[in-house]
């Protein structure tokens, strides 16, 4: 990827590439690209799977094609709310990581 300045397409891309690897506890790599950890996503927290279409978006090489970060945050807040993804007051601990549900 060549250097250039910071835009909000880039802070987009960049967040999903934290995502990516926070829900599969991997590192992309610098000679990676992170539509290499989509598969593995609810690999680590199953419950998570949902993220794929909008994390597939997030890392799209195109920054046309990526989300604005208000359209992340309206998505994660919608999804918050959603029961077949949040169970309310259950905690789920997977390996070392606890992700509580509430």
């Amino acid at each position: 990827m060549k250097q250039s300045a910071a835009t909000e397409a880039s802070d987009v891309f960049s967040l999903g590439v934290v995502f990516l690897e926070m829900m599969t506890l991997k590192h992309m790599g610098s000679d990676g690209h992170p539509k290499q950890l989509l598969g593995q996503i609810g690999a680590v927290v199953p419950n998570l799977k949902w993220m794929k279409p909008l994390l597939k978006r997030m890392v799209d090489w195109d920054p046309t094609k990526r989300p604005s970060s208000a359209r992340v945050a309206e998505v994660l807040e919608k999804m918050r709310h959603q029961e077949h993804v949040l169970a309310a007051t259950t905690t789920t601990t997977v390996a070392e990581w606890t992700v509580d549900r509430s």
